[in-house]
């Protein structure tokens, strides 16, 4: 079952994880979703309500997120790691999953040793291929030439990354293949360059979320300092906006397209999750990556500001699901 995001935040609040969990719940996977912290007594509920659950921290995007008290999921049973092509750690595919209990470590290394098999030579030059692609897609001038193209096609927007990447992937083969060792390296130098990656998207977060503040705008709240690997920002008029932006040379990523709950390959109902279903029509990504500046960040914020002036309605905090 999943729990739906709380009236104000995209994450879920103690009150919709409350509704979620049952006595015969197994497990819960927390998602502290671009480094911000989740609510802490939701876990600390979980375990009464339901003894002997397994916690798993899904930690893709949000890689050593931390509270007041530490590690968030220091609690944790496990936490998981994908290694996929846009994720916050890539070695272009997979992923790793470090587990506190050691029975449940054999468990997970048996079904690895018996179910996975060595990478082909093929299955290594397709990853190679794709992650040549993304390393030019990213860069100029084919950024900007992509960026139109999606704005023509939208099915060929980079806010569809992750819908295209499942289409090329040969399931089950490709999810049940051994990284290569070339795979490891990328993953290990990658590693060693996630203190700085870590710094500079809580820089520009933290100057994005004092200016919008500042300014007169709404944001997500946190208790306590974000990762900020994206930023994300709730407006009234999502497609207004982006429009607005791509006018001025900037491109605000969708954020996400669609709520988990009304994912097709989960089946759900997305009017069980009226709050979920909201924050995936009307959030948008503003500009986080390695390498930006605040300059750019700026540049970002006196776009919405001109908004605010112009056409207030589309960048107002969106109705809050009844």
């Amino acid at each position: 079952m999943l729990a739906d995001s709380a009236p104000d935040h995209f994450l879920p609040g103690s009150e919709q994880w409350a509704a979620a969990i049952a006595p015969e719940t197994a497990m819960m996977i927390v998602t502290p979703l671009y480094g911000y912290p989740v609510d802490k007594s939701c876990e600390e509920h979980a375990r009464r309500r339901a003894p002997g659950i397994f916690v798993l921290y899904d930690e893709a995007q949000s890689c050593g997120v931390t509270d007041d008290a530490g590690f968030q999921s220091r609690d944790a049973d496990g936490a998981l790691f994908s290694l996929g092509t846009g994720k916050m750690l890539s070695a272009l595919s997979g992923g790793m999953i470090l587990l506190r209990g050691s029975d449940a470590y054999r468990e997970v290394r048996r079904l690895r040793d018996t179910r996975y098999t060595r990478p082909s030579l093929i299955h290594t030059l397709k990853l190679a291929m794709r992650g040549l692609a993304a390393w030019a897609a990213l860069r100029e001038p084919m950024f900007s030439v992509l960026c139109a193209l999606g704005q023509a096609i939208p099915k060929m927007s980079f806010d569809r990354i992750g819908d295209r990447e499942l289409l090329l992937a040969d399931l089950p083969s490709d999810a049940e293949t051994l990284a290569s060792a070339y795979q490891a390296n990328i993953g290990l130098r990658m590693l060693g360059r996630l203190g700085a990656l870590l710094q500079g998207g809580r820089k520009l977060g933290e100057y994005y979320d004092r200016r919008l503040r500042k300014e007169g705008f709404r944001t997500f709240p946190h208790h306590a300092s974000p990762i900020f690997t994206r930023y994300p920002l709730a407006v009234a008029n999502r497609t207004g906006v982006l429009a607005a932006a791509a006018a001025e040379g900037i491109h605000l990523g969708r954020y996400v397209s669609y709520s988990s709950a009304n994912a097709p390959s989960l089946g759900s109902d997305s009017r069980s999750y009226p709050n979920a279903e909201l924050w995936g029509r009307c959030m948008i990504n503003l500009p986080n990556w390695n390498g930006l500046e605040i300059r750019d960040a700026e540049r970002c914020v006196s776009l919405l500001l001109k908004l605010a002036t112009t056409v207030p309605e589309a960048v107002a905090w969106p109705k809050e699901a009844k």
